[in-house]
């Protein structure tokens, strides 16, 4: 093979190499701002940084995109909450939600970023919710949690009783596919439907600093 595959379970650890080795061969060439973002800012091939003036936003998503593709390693969908940002760089770069959308009149759209639903417009982070049919079972209710993916924790009291269901079932020694009883069965259903309230989550990408504040920390307490 001349190319690796995707989906490999070599290919998290091949795309980091060779960022990191870009990096390295680039050392005397590339500004420390770009080096920098190779090296911290990947996770494995999608690159999440903020910039705060437009014009150094521009700069660095352009220098970054010609080192990269220095090496065999193009960037492309582009996503940013700055419109100005957007129309510097090339439309065939752009994330494909953007394709044909008009930049002065309409609304960004909404896009997944590492499973999170980043709304750019209102730069806001908000959560997937998709009901699937699925069995009472241990199986089923796994299955059902397991969609709501929430790495940075926003909707984990929300996830506590699926959690401690789950316990109760495996200290009951059910089996995976066995119908849970009709008490637990309740619980699970109240669960079921509140889950369209998550829809309404909205949680803030940037919190702003108030007068006299030197910083802002957000505790999430698991």
């Amino acid at each position: 093979m001349r190319v690796h595959v995707f989906g490999a379970t070599s290919s998290p650890s091949c795309a980091g190499f060779a960022l990191r080795q870009v990096a390295e061969d680039n050392e005397k060439v590339a500004r420390a701002e770009v080096l920098n973002a190779i090296r911290n800012n990947f996770y494995v091939d999608d690159c999440l940084l903020s910039v705060a003036p437009t014009a150094d936003a521009v700069e660095l998503a352009l220098d970054l995109q010609r080192t990269l593709a220095s090496a065999g390693f193009p960037l492309t969908k582009y996503m940013s909450n700055c419109k100005e940002v957007l129309e510097k760089l090339s439309d065939g770069h752009l994330a494909p939600v953007l394709q044909g959308l008009d930049l002065c009149k309409d609304k960004l759209p909404g896009e997944k970023v590492l499973g999170v639903v980043w709304d750019a417009e209102s730069d806001h982070f908000s959560v997937k919710v998709c009901v699937k049919e699925n069995p009472l079972t241990r199986r089923g209710i796994l299955s059902m949690a397991g969609q709501l993916y929430d790495h940075l924790g926003f909707i984990q009291p929300f996830l506590l009783p699926v959690k401690h269901l789950l316990q109760q079932l495996c200290q009951l020694k059910l089996d995976w596919d066995s119908v849970i009883p009709t008490e637990l069965e309740r619980v699970w259903l109240k669960w079921l439907g509140s889950l369209e309230n998550l829809r309404s989550v909205s949680v803030p990408r940037w919190y702003k600093l108030g007068p006299g504040m030197s910083c802002a920390e957000l505790h999430c307490f698991l």
